[in-house]
């Protein structure tokens, strides 16, 4: 019996380090982390700055499409950290700008409706700048 104590002591502390070495990663690998942390000095509910974006690969001497106006209210789903609009992925700013093309009329101009992966920072992001931009918005149940 003598022998079994050492071996599960060592088997123990062993099974801690690698806990705490490898858990973070193993979590955010899962989807259960917290993700990186924001870089110091910035808000993390920001938009990325203007060099971060990537581009769609699109020619910025080619005209933007004309798309039709979208109906009122104008339903936004928030996956994870994207949004979807007739569950076509769009940017932050493909989505205000479909939000400022909705018609005037009654009602909120945006529904936002949460899955249950979107995350808080994106629906934050989201709800402050769709305030700042003036358009009226309202949560799906």
């Amino acid at each position: 019996m003598a022998r079994r104590k050492p071996v599960f002591v060592v088997s123990a502390a062993l099974l801690v380090v690698v806990a705490v070495l490898f858990g973070p990663s193993i979590l955010d690998n899962l989807g259960l982390g917290t993700g990186d942390p924001p870089a110091e000095g910035t808000d993390p509910v920001t938009e990325p700055a203007a060099e971060e974006i990537v581009r769609d690969g699109a020619d910025e001497t080619e005209p933007p499409e004309e798309q039709p106006a979208p109906t009122r209210p104008l339903r936004i789903v928030i996956r994870d950290r994207e949004y979807f609009i007739a569950s076509q992925k769009a940017t932050l700013a493909q989505t205000l700008a479909a939000a400022a093309r909705v018609p005037a009329g009654s009602g909120p101009t945006v529904v936002v409706e949460r899955s249950e992966s979107s995350r808080a920072s994106a629906e934050e992001r989201l709800a402050r700048t769709l305030e700042e931009k003036g358009i009226d918005f309202e949560w799906a149940e």
